[in-house]
């Protein structure tokens, strides 16, 4: 019997990875940070390969500075960011753009267009409820409209498109496997909730291949093998989930109606619905929590989109600070805040409001504000 379990969370602004022992006592760990990129007011973008690259370094990292032999890893599982995507080619792997984050905003024109369309809303009324600007529907939709060539491969059978999960699974396992799972299959609202499997029939409402979609497995199923190249050897990939249904599992919101709130990039209040699909508008419309054997679990949530990138983006990008270490001191060398406030929309409001073109700004501001 191996002795140790390995655990990749793939997250929006860095990916960790974590080595337990079979009595989950953690013995090894590395984190990587990763970049966002912000290209045009609109658009949030991450590099793929980027992100690749990093898991596999903090892979080896944490192997190597927990002293930890591979051989003796029994299995990997994987958490990552949800609705994030990326359309690569089939015949090399390469990816064609950099990944639209689900803070991305690209979608918006697509958005609009779909609202208005009465066709839509009565082949799909469910989907139609639940629309929101960062769906893939509405962000792949408008790449495709206003990139001929991504447009022409895609034609051609040329074109392999996944969120993140599908992503890593597909490079960790050198090009073998091409899987999603339900809980990130269900944030795309692309997945039928009654079937559990892809809507081909909206996919090709919404101008989309379905064979450029990955296969839709379980979270603990076989999602194949970490290629030899990376540490030496094989090791079985054996669970794939979203980040947010994750958190709801390992907090033991096991039963209806329980909840939990999370909070990281963005903040996220999380329901389980129990077995039962529930019909709802927005955010608050029911998707996949899990899939386990035959037992499927459904959640709704309500988030804000910005909550810890907000602090990444006062130091990387307004440079208000060099170091998150800063803001102790920075804090407190005021005594109040003068009545300034910032209100940190940078990628809109979600629920109550449901504003995706709502801004971030600083207000209150008098003549008196250094």
């Amino acid at each position: 019997m191996k002795n140790y379990i390995m655990v990749i969370d793939e997250g929006t602004t860095g990916v960790r990875t974590m080595i337990f022992d079979r009595a989950l006592n953690l013995k090894a760990k590395a984190y990587e940070t990763l970049t966002l990129l912000y290209p045009h007011p609109e658009f949030v973008e991450q590099s793929a390969e980027e992100i690749y690259e990093r898991t596999v370094s903090t892979i080896k990292k944490a192997v190597l500075g927990g002293g930890i032999d591979p051989k003796d890893i029994e299995c990997i599982g994987i958490s990552t960011q949800r609705v994030t995507w990326v359309p690569w080619r089939r015949s090399s792997g390469e990816p064609l753009m950099n990944m639209a984050t689900w803070m991305d905003k690209r979608g918006i024109p697509r958005f609009r267009e779909l609202k208005e369309n009465k066709a839509f809303e009565e082949q799909f009324p469910e989907m139609y409820h639940a629309l929101q600007p960062q769906q893939i529907a509405c962000g792949l939709g408008w790449q495709l409209q206003n990139d001929e060539n991504l447009h022409r491969m895609m034609d051609e059978g040329e074109l392999m498109f996944g969120t993140v999960d599908t992503w890593i699974v597909y490079k960790l396992t050198g090009g073998k496997v091409f899987a999603s799972n339900a809980s990130n299959a269900g944030t795309t609202r692309l997945l039928d909730n009654r079937t559990l499997d892809w809507n081909t029939e909206a996919m090709k409402f919404l101008g989309f291949r379905p064979d450029m979609f990955a296969e839709v497995k379980n979270e603990a199923d076989d999602y194949g093998m970490l290629d030899k190249n990376i540490l030496g050897v094989e090791i079985p990939i054996t669970g794939v989930a979203a980040d947010q249904q994750s958190a709801l599992f390992a907090q033991a919101c096991l039963t209806p109606w329980s909840v939990k709130s999370t909070n990281g990039t963005g903040s996220f209040v999380t329901f389980n619905l129990g077995d039962q699909r529930r019909e709802g508008k927005g955010p608050y419309a029911s998707i996949v929590g899990w899939k386990l054997a035959d037992q499927v679990r459904f959640m709704a949530e309500g988030f804000l989109p910005t909550a810890g990138s907000a602090l990444e983006w006062l130091k990387n990008e307004a440079h208000l600070m060099d170091d998150f270490g800063e803001l102790h001191g920075i804090i407190h060398s005021v005594p109040d805040a003068g009545g300034v406030f910032f209100s940190p929309a940078l990628n809109g409001f979600r629920a109550p409001l449901n504003d995706a073109t709502a801004k971030a700004a600083f207000l209150g501001i008098s003549g008196g504000v250094k």
